[in-house]
């Protein structure tokens, strides 16, 4: 049998079948349209998770350098060797722009006197840049360098940047016998010295994860939109991280010298977001939200909700519509 006999036979039959077995096939058809489409535009789609957090402590590895740069006024030292000479002003402060180099880790800790910034430099990695006015860029000597802002200078700064993978606070763990701790830290610049009245933790006092839909388009544009019902408390004594594969934590973290905490707001994708619950080190969450509540919230499918659900009604009433019409046609 050839081709164009083959077509025949396959078009007469399916014209030989009812009209049931064709709303079947439209039925299908449809359910079928109607799950690519969410597939395509909402499931492979992963929401932006915002997160508003209060916590003593946040750390990340730098990913984006010139990004992660931040400028500070009148920060104190620990170790006055590590910069270059002529760099600090006549009262053993530095006043200029930190330059992180890819893949130092930049760590904030509030404590009560003072902003501790600690920027580690692991080997292999490029050394971070200290940079003040009439000077030439100062390179950082060793592996570990420790920034003290005090409290009084701290409204002059401006947020401090977030840009890479991190961490904010540090799970709560079982506790053991307490053992003596020295509170008050005394650091010799070689100006007199000072004293850092250290606070507990690194804690996470609270944090808000809220997650907002990304809609797709056609056209490969799209718009954030709130996601109903997907906004998650987590509790104090909590951690949140990124997850270890490539992931990018954005945002900043402001000290204020009345506040206990550091006020901490970053976005990532929500699949990268990891939560370890107190006293759970080894056990970790993930945040998740359904497919019907991104769907029905999301603008950019609305308008092809309404057309499928138009199409469905009109499918249905013609189907009615030919069953009156036989039925009667039957009757006479």
């Amino acid at each position: 049998m050839t081709l164009p006999k083959r077509l025949r036979t396959l078009f007469e039959s399916v014209s030989s079948w009812s009209r049931p077995a064709w709303f079947l096939l439209a039925s299908a058809g449809l359910t079928g349209v109607i799950f690519l489409f969410v597939r395509v535009f909402v499931l492979d789609i992963t929401p932006v998770a915002l997160i508003s957090a209060q916590s003593t402590f946040v750390t990340y590895e730098v990913q984006r350098g010139p990004a992660s740069n931040f400028t500070l006024q009148g920060a104190q030292l620990r170790d006055r060797s590590q910069v270059c000479e002529g760099i600090l002003d006549g009262t053993g402060r530095f006043t200029g722009l930190v330059a992180p180099g890819q893949g130092n880790r930049v760590s904030y800790t509030h404590h009560r006197s003072h902003l501790l910034i600690t920027l580690d430099i692991p080997p292999g990695t490029s050394a971070a840049e200290l940079t003040v006015e009439g000077h030439a860029v100062c390179k950082v000597q060793g592996d570990t360098l420790n920034l003290l802002v005090p409290n009084e200078v701290l409204d002059r700064h401006l947020p401090f940047p977030i840009v890479g993978r991190g961490e904010i606070g540090a799970e709560l763990r079982i506790q053991t016998a307490p053992v003596q701790a020295q509170d008050l830290i005394q650091v010799d610049d070689g100006h007199g010295g000072f004293s850092v009245r250290r606070a507990p933790g690194p804690l996470l006092m609270g944090a808000t994860v809220r997650l907002f839909g990304r809609t797709s388009t056609l056209s490969g544009t799209g718009q954030l939109y709130p996601i109903p019902d997907a906004e998650f408390q987590i509790p104090r004594g909590s951690r949140l991280s990124s997850t270890e594969e490539p992931s990018t934590m954005v945002g900043t973290v402001t000290a204020a010298a009345d506040d206990f905490a550091l006020d901490v707001e970053v976005t990532l994708e929500a699949s990268e977001v990891l939560i370890y619950r107190i006293g759970q080190r080894d056990q970790v969450e993930r945040l998740a939200v359904g497919a019907f509540a991104r769907s029905f919230s999301n603008p950019g499918l609305v308008p092809i909700l309404v057309a499928i659900a138009i199409f469905g009604f009109i499918l249905q009433l013609l189907c009615a519509l030919d069953g009156v019409v036989r039925d009667k046609r039957g009757r006479r």
